[in-house]
């Protein structure tokens, strides 16, 4: 009997321990804070203010009506669509310059613009890409992906793109 009630006190024991361990570990007692951790937890405002999310660095933002992003034309048709392009991160934008990926030969996007100078946090500006289909294309889907490349400080700093579905129709 002696012998069973010395193994349950081993065994409590361990529990005891164990348990001891897991509420060190919950409550950050293993990196030395201790009681003073848990008082200050404790003492913390429940309804007390976050800080305001920090600006993003650096973001430029190439927008359209959402029915720009697909459009239908004919073999050797062409298209005009009116794009945004935001920066709205904090820094000023230099030498940004706007092309276009193409999904083969034949096609072209002319811009109304494809370069400016500078481009001030919050700012934007607006222009026309026209997106021309060859004469000689299968009907199908093709995409184009217009991309805009900035610059800060003489860096590269952010690049950002936009594709657009096209249907060959005819």
């Amino acid at each position: 009997m002696a012998r069973r009630l010395t193994g349950f006190l081993w065994v409590l024991f361990f529990v005891a321990v164990g348990a001891a361990f897991y509420l060190g570990f919950l409550f950050g007692f293993d990196q030395g804070k201790g009681d003073a951790a848990v008082a200050a937890a404790m003492r913390k405002p429940v309804e007390e203010e976050q800080p305001p999310p920090a600006a993003v660095p650096h973001t430029l933002a190439i927008s359209a009506g959402q029915s720009y992003f697909r459009v239908e034309m004919n073999p050797g048709g062409s298209t005009a669509l009116d794009l945004g392009l935001l920066n709205d991160g904090m820094d000023v934008f230099t030498d940004i310059k706007l092309s276009a990926v193409l999904p083969g030969e034949g096609w072209s996007a002319e811009f109304s613009e494809d370069a400016f100078e500078k481009i001030d946090p919050g700012e934007a500006v607006e222009l026309t890409v026209t997106l021309i289909a060859p004469q000689d294309v299968e009907p199908g889907d093709y995409e184009i992906s217009v991309r805009a490349e900035a610059r800060a400080g003489g860096k590269i700093l952010f690049k950002s793109g936009r594709t657009v579905s096209i249907k060959i129709v005819g």
